[in-house]
């Protein structure tokens, strides 16, 4: 039970922390790259959205989606807010709709990180590590200098017995981002 609770608790943190690093690489993209947005755009805005419920975050999303249908980013959004949602609730459908809109960010942008990590998460979460291991490491080729695809590689090659591989790339993680996301993996990964 307490490695389940551990996992759980691990779990959330990263998920928590990468709404969080996703929100401040959105910002930071929102306000170099479309400094001419109306105000009724901000109203979708991550930055709008801290503190929000899921549920606003994915209505908030979507509207998003809807306004800049050939943003790969805003898909990117809506799949982190639809796993979460799984987590809140335990319904896999939400799995699906994080699959699609995942896919179709890959389709507008295939050198998008955040949605190939985000495939990445979602395969761990479905339990095919080899995919999910495949998608982080295309993500860390795609942004080497962002933590999160570290993460999903090592879930992956620590869910696949590599340990070594996963102990490496903890330390890569460590030593590009020391945050509570790589911390409760080095505590994982000691258990």
């Amino acid at each position: 039970m307490t490695l389940v609770r551990h996992k759980l608790t691990r779990t959330i943190a990263a998920a928590a922390l990468a709404f969080a690093a996703a929100l401040a690489v959105f910002m930071l993209m929102n306000h170099s790259s479309h400094p001419a947005r109306s105000s009724a755009d901000s109203s979708a805005s991550p930055a709008s959205l801290v503190g929000a419920s899921t549920d606003t975050r994915i209505r908030s999303f979507q509207a998003l989606v809807r306004a800049h249908p050939r943003d790969s980013r805003g898909y990117s959004f809506l799949g982190d807010a639809y796993l979460q949602k799984v987590r809140e609730t335990g319904d896999a459908s939400f799995y699906t709709r994080a699959d699609g809109v995942y896919g179709r960010a890959l389709e507008l942008n295939p050198r998008d990180a955040a949605a190939t990590t985000g495939m990445g998460t979602l395969a761990l979460a479905r339990h095919d590590f080899r995919a999910g291991l495949r998608y982080g490491l295309r993500a860390h080729a795609l942004a080497p200098a962002v933590v999160k695809p570290l993460g999903v590689i090592v879930d992956a090659y620590v869910e696949l017995g590599r340990y070594h591989q996963a102990a490496d790339a903890l330390q890569r993680m460590i030593d590009l981002k020391p945050n509570l996301a790589s911390y409760a993996r080095v505590s994982y990964f000691r258990e």
